[in-house]
């Protein structure tokens, strides 16, 4: 997955900018279809999984908990992008600079 973008709302309306607050409700049921879809044993998020490095710390318990449920069972990587340059804070996962998957470099 990639440019996930969590958090977004929050981000804006730190800053005055208010926009409808469910950009991350509704990323993570997406995210979660998909999930339930292919029941992937590794996730790879592409960077920018939250609009910017505080995104994890202000994330809402119930959506912090949605994520972990999906994260349980499998590999997760968060690969570090220019919005979320550092590991998003208190969520299980190994965050990389990049990855290296069999033949696959991310």
């Amino acid at each position: 997955v990639s440019d996930l973008h969590l958090e977004k709302g929050s981000s804006f309306a730190r800053r005055g900018a208010l926009i409808p607050p469910y950009d991350t409700g509704a990323t993570l049921l997406r995210l979660q279809a998909v999930i339930a879809d292919y029941q992937p044993r590794i996730v790879v998020s592409l960077g920018d999984s939250f609009h910017d490095g505080g995104g994890a710390e202000r994330m809402h318990s119930s959506f912090r908990g949605q994520l972990q449920a999906m994260m349980a069972g499998r590999d997760w990587f968060w690969v570090a992008g220019n919005h979320d340059p550092e590991a998003p804070a208190d969520l299980p996962g190994e965050t990389v600079r990049e990855l290296a998957i069999g033949s696959l470099l991310f």
